[in-house]
Order: structure tokens, then sequence, then C-alpha cells
């Protein structure tokens, strides 16, 4: 008898724990911190020792993971780990979680699947502030991309994602740009540039497989936004591909404010403009944002010879800034192509950019006459105004990256290129530089005024800067490798004129050490728990976002 009654039971226990797999926020599992006595997360028997077959740090969560084909098709569950590693806990006892696996973190059993539908609507909501538009799923992510395609600019207006989505690598129609569509009042297909002006909140909840043809421009999640905000938007194991503006979650924004957005897949560009979360920005704020995927840009040679005005400039974050600022960011992808510009960050910056408490980690490689630096490629103040409004600052940043470069003109562990007025503070390069022989010319394209702007170069490294044209800028507190073999920087032309140079080299121990991050400033602190290399890491960053494939 009492075997009979432990059989439903057990059929009890294992139902209640099926019905736990609800919709995970992707911030609920980032976010959440664990302290000493935390027995919810990691929960081990009463009656005996957990096993201990090798060394374990933190703990594993296992959920069911479905592989997914294009146009819906869904292959049996299998189950899967991602690790979860607490460094060491800080002065409240609270230690921090990293996830170190994307694969867990998009694959739910409470996911969205795309068919490729158009939903008639938005879930629910009025599109204000206190009550947005609900996106529930992906058809209705489409509907407001058919809506933007077709002229709705929806300005002033909210939408909130309620829902993990998966886009199923259908092709996606981004959220503005450049489109070929049939307008209301017409029947044939015309070539429209549409603009989305709203607010979207992704609301911590994720977004994947999304897809992109490489022959559009402005594309991305969004092609083209202004005026508005995008925050909290997590796009991962995707391919976005285009010519010109490409971006993993936008291809161009103008005066918008994009926050918390994380890119996690690849991404290739045939032209201008390509960066892990915006091809380019003008009179933009990036905050707290991070790309993993691996970018490249496959620009044909041919083009690249006729005036360099195809030359492509890419970079984790964004391929181009102007008049822009972007903050507590990370790239961690690959960065590697055919390309005039390319950085760990940002491509080229031009006018007024701050780029402040930002690092890179991914490897930056280079197959042409390019600007490579670990946070930028190449930046450009001119004199064209009082100094103190156009100058671009670069502060509390570092570069762990390696960078290999051939036939290069300027390659710098932070910067490749600088022209005029820069302020580069509180910055350090720990990784390795490597550049073949080349000198000759390049024509670089000036965004803003649309203008070419002729430079002959030679090669040079720098273990900071690489090439420094008429420098007239604030340079302090620096710091490199000793063992990078190279100077701090690799050309200093006789004009340049310095306010104020403090670079060192360091020793790898000194680097890792305590006073180490001290030197730095208020902004960074040792590595204690050894998720850096042991290099000095940013108060400002959540690394928890630091995940892999």
């Amino acid at each position: 008898m009492k075997q009979i009654l432990r059989l439903p039971v057990m059929i009890l226990i294992i139902a209640v724990l099926l019905n736990c797999t609800a919709c995970i926020k992707v911030t609920d599992l980032l976010n959440k911190p664990l302290d000493g006595d935390s027995t919810d997360l990691n929960p081990t028997a009463e009656t005996e020792e957990p096993q201990k077959p090798t060394p374990v740090i933190g703990f594993q969560l296992t959920e069911l993971h479905k592989n997914r084909q294009a146009g819906g098709s869904v292959e049996p569950e299998s189950e899967t780990l991602v690790n979860m590693i607490p460094s060491d806990a800080d002065e409240n006892g609270q230690r921090e979680v990293i996830i170190t696996s994307v694969e867990e973190i998009i694959i739910s059993s409470d996911v969205s699947l795309w068919d490729g539908s158009i939903a008639s609507g938005f879930g629910a909501g009025r599109g204000v502030a206190d009550d947005p538009y609900q996106i529930t799923s992906p058809a209705e992510l489409a509907y407001l991309s058919e809506q933007v395609a077709r002229k709705s600019e929806y300005a002033n207006t909210y939408f909130i994602q309620t829902a993990n989505l998966d886009l199923n690598n259908f092709e996606w129609l981004p959220i503005g740009g450049e489109h070929s569509v049939v307008l209301s009042n017409e029947s044939a297909l015309k070539k429209a540039t549409t603009v989305f002006k709203g607010h979207y909140n992704g609301n911590g909840f994720f977004l994947c497989h999304l897809k992109t043809d490489i022959g559009r421009n402005e594309t991305g999640l969004f092609g083209s936004v202004a005026n508005g905000s995008l925050e909290n938007i997590n796009v991962y194991q995707s391919d976005v591909q285009g010519t010109k503006n490409v971006g993993g979650i936008v291809g161009k924004a103008i005066s918008e404010v994009i926050t918390a957005c994380y890119y996690h897949g690849k991404l290739t560009c045939a032209s201008q403009f390509g960066g892990g979360i915006a091809g380019s920005i003008a009179s933009t704020q990036i905050n707290s944002c991070g790309n993993m995927a691996s970018i490249r840009c496959n620009l044909p040679v041919e083009l690249y010879s006729i005036g360099r005005e195809f030359g492509a400039w890419i970079g984790g974050i964004t391929g181009s800034a102007s008049y822009s600022t972007i903050t507590d960011s990370f790239n961690t992808g690959t960065v590697q192509g055919f390309a005039i510009a390319m950085g760990g960050i940002a491509g080229d910056i031009s006018s007024r950019v701050s780029l402040e408490r930002c690092f890179n980690t991914g490897a930056i490689s280079s197959s042409c006459e390019a600007f490579v630096g670990g946070i930028i490629g190449s930046g450009r103040a001119f004199t064209r105004g009082i100094a103190d409004e156009v100058e671009n600052s670069i502060i509390d940043c570092y570069n762990l990256g390696k960078i290999s470069a051939q036939n290069a003109h300027g390659v710098g562990g932070i910067a490749g290129y600088l022209l005029q007025y820069h302020r580069l503070e509180n910055c350090y390069h720990a990784g390795q530089l490597t550049n073949g022989n080349a000198a000759g010319s390049v024509d670089i394209y000036d965004p803003i005024y649309g203008t070419f702007d002729y430079y002959s170069f030679a090669q040079v490294t720098g273990a900071i800067i690489g090439e420094a044209v008429q420098l007239s800028s604030t340079l302090g507190n620096l710091y490199y490798r000793d063992d990078s073999g190279v100077l701090a920087c690799g050309t200093l032309n006789p004009e340049n004129s310095w306010v104020t140079a403090t670079t060192a080299s360091m020793t790898v121990a000194g680097m890792s050490s305590p006073n180490f991050a001290i030197a730095l400033g208020n902004n960074f602190k040792a590595d204690t728990g050894g998720i850096n290399q042991g290099y000095p890491i940013l108060i400002t960053i959540n690394y928890n976002k630091l995940l892999t494939d």
C-alpha cells in the first residue's frame, strides 16, 4: 500500500517543479545578489555533503533548451548548464553573480516564437509613459516595424516588451530606416526612409535569433531612430548584416538616449559605419551598454581604393560618433576586417565626443591602411571654433584586447590616431600590439562637414597612441605594460603641444596590484575576484553581463 501511495506523491512533486519554469527576465538572473545565507539559488541536501569531484566556484542553473530552426519548427528539448561565478564578497558581504554563458539566458520554456506573421495591433496599453503599448509577441513587434515603415514615427509614444521574443531567423524589417514599401495611397513599391521617434523599453526580457539582410542600409533591430530612447534591450544569438549604418541594436541614432542595451551574436557591414550597439550616432548618449558579438567589415578592395569615401568605420559599440557620449560600456567581441578606422569602443569620433569608464577585451584585427586602437580607431577634433567646444575626451578607460594589424598607419593601445584637441586621462593598456610595415596616404571623410581631408602617414605603433598630429591636448595618468616593446606614442610631430603628459610603463605584477587601482582613480578597484585577468576593474560596469556563447 505504501508503494502505491508513493507514485502519485512523486508525480505531484515533479508537476510542481515543472510548473516553476515561468518566463525569466534576463535582469532577474543577472542582477540578483548572493549573500552568505542564500540557499534558494543553490540548495544542498541536509543529509549528505555536496559532491566535489573538481573545484567548483559558484553554482549551476539548469533549464530546458529548445533548438529551433527557421520556419517555426521546434526540435526536442535538451538540457544545458550555465555557470554563475560569484566574485569575492564586497564590503557589505554580498557577491556579484556573473553568468558566463548566454545559452541558458536566452532559452527558457516560456518564449514567444515567431511564425513570420504580423499582428493587427499591440497587446495592450495607450502608448503613454504610465500606460505604454505592450509588445507581447514577435508578431506585435513586427506590427510596430510595419507601421513605422508606413511613416508612423510614434513621436513621444511609449512601448514596453513583456515577454521573451524569438524572431526565429526570419528576415527582419528594421524598425525605421531605408525601406522599399507600398505606401497607403499608392500601389507600387517605393524607397522611403523612416525614423522611429518613440521610446522602447525591453524591460529586461530578451530577444533572440534576429536576422537582417546584407543589402540593406540602416539596419539592426531598429534601423533609424531620433529624439527618443531605447533601454533595457537584450538581443542575443543574432546575425545582423547590412551595407551602411549597421548596428546590433540600431543602425543610425540622432539625438537619442540608449541605455542598458546588449548585443550578442555576429554583425557584418559592407560599407561605412558598423557597431555592436549602433552603426553611427550623433548628439546621442549611450550608457551602460555592451557588445559581445563578433564584428566584421567586408568592404570590397575596389571600393576602398576610390577616394576612401566608402572606407568603413567599425567599433565594438559604434562605428562613428559625433557630439555624443559613451559611458560605462564595454566590448568583448572581435572587431576585424577591411576598414579605415577600427576601435574596441568606437571606430571614429569627431568633435565633442566623450568616452568615459569604458573597456575593451575583444581582439581587433586589421589588414589594410587603417587606424586601429583598443578604445578608438581615430579621433578628430578640428580647429573650427574654441578648443573647449570641440575637444574629444577618453577618460577612465582600458584595453586588454589583442591588436594585430598589417599595413596600418596608426596602431595604439588606446587610440590609433588623434588629430588636434583631445583629453586622455586615467587609462591603461595591457594587451598585445603588432603592426606590419606601411607608408602612404589616406583621405578621411568628415561626415559633419561633408569634406575629405588628405593625410600622409608612415606606419607607427604606440602603447597608448599610434599617430598624433597637431596634438594640443591634456594627457595624464596613462599606463601600459613594459613588455609591449613600443613607446607610449608612436609619433609626435614637432608642432605638437603637450599641456600635461604623464605616461608610465609598468610590469604585469605592478598593474595587478591594489595600489595601481588606487593610482587610476576613484572609478577603479582591484580585481580581487579574477574576472579581469587581475587588472583593475571599473566600479560602474556591470561585469555580470560579460557573457560567452
